[in-house]
């Protein structure tokens, strides 16, 4: 997809744990191009991921793949599903996983995060 996108500038990607209308669950795999994109070394300036969990290794590797590449790159908006009162474990599970993702190398240094709950 991205190959496909030359002159790409903003990257909004739903929740990757999809389902078909069927309901049943859409397999995906990342596998990691073997040559970065051109639109993430000279274009790409806006990623908005909603839905962001970082729990599966495919969003994970996606994350950080396009934060390292990503030359360009202003504006990176990460929105977390909710978290059901009475699950303070997963709140400090994901207050790490955020504090992991904003310490990823980055080949922008002007990049700005904006971590948000749905």
């Amino acid at each position: 997809m991205l190959n496909a996108s030359p002159k790409l500038q903003i990257l909004k990607l739903t929740d990757l744990d999809m389902y078909s209308n069927k309901g049943n669950r859409i397999s995906h795999k990342w596998t990691q191009p073997k040559c970065v994109p051109e639109c993430l070394l000279f274009h790409l300036e806006t990623i908005i991921w909603i839905g962001y969990e970082w729990q599966p290794k495919d969003e994970k590797e996606v994350a950080t793949y396009i934060l390292r590449n990503t030359r360009r790159l202003k504006k990176a908006t990460f929105s977390t599903k909710p978290i059901e009162p009475g699950k303070l474990n997963k709140l400090e599970k994901r207050r790490r996983m955020l504090d992991e993702l904003a310490t990823v190398d980055k080949a922008s240094n002007s990049c700005h995060f904006v971590f948000e709950s749905m």
